[in-house]
């Protein structure tokens, strides 16, 4: 397993992809941080399309709508940053309507629904109500 931190995230990819170029036998596990992953300057940017446009030719989605299926950011600014409407929204309207294009489902799903024992609950929410109990002790 290898990790590599960068500040962005398009320079945690060009890190990446360059190791992998050189370790691509040897690599199972690729983890990348971008310290600062809100910072997306034009180069950054750039990189992105040069990313979407290859993504493209392979038929491929691009960045954001991998992104978007990791955390649904575009859901939550949407609804002015209320988390019930994420909790509810996405798995409820979004979701419903990509799911037949994602046949193994995404990971906002996995963290906003769940099922346990017959009933349906959501992880997420159940986290961040463990954090608020602790913190409010």
């Amino acid at each position: 397993m290898k990790s590599i931190s960068s500040n962005s995230i398009a320079e945690a990819w060009l890190r990446g992809a360059n190791h992998l170029r050189t370790h691509s036998n040897e690599e199972f596990n690729l983890i990348l941080e971008a310290t600062a992953p809100h910072r997306l300057h034009a180069q950054h940017k750039q990189v992105v399309q040069t990313v979407d446009r290859t993504l493209a030719k392979v038929k491929k989605y691009p960045v954001h709508t991998v992104a978007e299926t990791i955390f649904p950011a575009v859901e939550y600014m949407r609804t002015g940053k209320d988390p019930s409407a994420v909790f509810e929204g996405y798995p409820n309207d979004v979701y419903p309507k990509i799911e037949t294009r994602q046949r193994w489902g995404n990971y906002a799903i996995r963290l906003l629904r769940s099922e346990s024992g017959g009933k349906t609950f959501n992880p997420l929410q159940e986290c961040i109500s463990r954090i608020n109990a602790q913190l409010s002790a």
